[in-house]
């Protein structure tokens, strides 16, 4: 009597159990989504404490696993899923979003002993910001960027197009292979690489710049910007969002023409460069409806307008932080052996980067970029102590004069 009351027991628990389960709600709700991201929050309403662990998928590839436990109230369990972080799934999240076919992530929970399992699905909706295509730099002053990685997108993308008997025109395929690089990147900037052959241009006391750019559409209120590369130290203006948002919002009076050219439009800007100094890039910034913004970086330039950089070396103590491009530095000092006047004073030091030459107390020296420096001069010196005047150069012909102060020790 007492083994059968058990079983009638065991078996009413297990009843209860199974309709405890069936009174869980699993629900997911997104909070915030963009192109790179999306922001979602996870919920297990129930009576019954339920750990679960779970899984979060795109296709086929998992994306993250977590454990939820069951409340009876709502507490949520928020995520942030950003796809630069699984850049294998970029191509496909690209494809999906430009032909608009409603990708979705999966979320699948189950309890340790299997007994509870549920799933649910949140569809991916982003913004894709504005593209265009045909992009086509024409000016030789300026030298031409390509997208890091777009050849071989493009190649992926036409090949899996084929694939699936769609079309794969130009248009197509050059969007799914920006925006899969802008995943990649979690970037609004199309992220580009200067050819391995190619110079950047360096212009010194350049007064104006005329860029024109070829692109196949204006519904986009394309706008060109000359704008400091990420290294230029000697720019404290407002940052590019800024910018670009006065532009767009403001009456700003730089503007950018736009010509009808053949089955193309033709951009083209002048700008101001005087008072540029080091390297700028130039942007193709696009948007749409005004305040959603998108850059292509096209290429950059570079403004010499600062001489060479001159120290007094110590030894070890010795270092060079610019741009080889048009930055230079030279250190140099000085022994002087022999107590008689005229004295033999022998000069040793170090040059970095963009230095043409040097001229000590009138006796000029030429120099090769990162090489040691080892000369004699010889020099007067009156009363123990002479200011050698010392005239730096670099191959645009920069130059500034500086002080060497030379001290005879008895």
């Amino acid at each position: 009597m007492a083994l059968r009351f058990s079983l009638i027991a065991l078996i009413s628990m297990a009843a209860v159990t199974c309709t405890n389960f069936d009174d869980h709600q699993f629900k997911v709700e997104k909070n915030e989504e963009s192109l790179n991201e999306i922001n979602f929050s996870v919920f297990l309403i129930g009576s019954d404490d339920i750990r679960c662990i779970g899984i979060i998928k795109y296709k086929d590839v998992t994306l993250h696993q977590f454990k939820i436990d069951s409340y009876n109230f709502e507490k949520p369990l928020e995520f942030l899923i950003n796809y630069s972080e699984y850049p294998i799934i970029a191509r496909d999240l690209a494809i999906d979003f430009v032909l608009n076919r409603k990708p979705y992530l999966e979320i699948l929970i189950q309890n340790k002993e299997k007994e509870f399992y549920r799933s649910a699905h949140i569809t991916l909706d982003p913004k894709v910001p504005p593209i265009m295509t045909g992009i086509e730099l024409i000016d030789k002053e300026i030298i031409r960027r390509f997208p890091m990685g777009f050849r071989d997108e493009v190649y992926e993308i036409e090949s899996y197009l084929l694939n699936f008997n769609l079309n794969p025109n130009s248009y197509i395929t050059e969007k799914i292979a920006t925006v899969s690089l802008l995943i990649k990147n979690n970037s609004k900037i199309l992220p580009t690489t200067i050819l391995v052959d190619a110079k950047i241009p360096i212009y010194k006391g350049k007064k104006e710049l005329n860029i024109s750019v070829l692109c196949d559409s204006v519904s986009l209120n394309p706008h060109l910007v000359l704008y400091p590369s990420p290294n230029n130290r000697y720019y404290d203006g407002p940052n590019l969002y800024k910018i670009t948002k006065a532009h767009y919002t403001e009456n700003n009076k730089e503007v950018t023409s736009i010509k009808l050219t053949g089955d193309k439009y033709l951009l083209e800007r002048n700008f101001t460069v005087d008072s540029l100094i080091g390297e700028y890039d130039l942007y193709l910034i696009l948007s749409e409806n005004r305040k959603d913004y998108f850059y292509y970086d096209l290429g950059s330039v570079i403004f010499d307008n600062v001489a060479p950089e001159f120290n007094k070396w110590i030894i070890g103590g010795y270092y060079f932080w610019g741009n080889e491009l048009f930055e230079g530095k030279v250190y140099l000092d000085y022994s002087i052996p022999f107590s008689k006047n005229p004295y033999e004073v022998i000069f040793s030091g170090m040059v970095y980067g963009d230095v043409k030459d040097i001229t000590i107390d009138g006796m000029r020296i030429n120099v090769m970029k990162n090489s040691n420096l080892l000369f004699i001069k010889t020099i007067y010196i009156e009363n123990g102590y002479k200011d050698v005047k010392i005239k730096v150069t670099d191959a645009a012909g920069n130059l500034k004069n500086y002080i060497l102060p030379l001290v005879v020790s008895n």
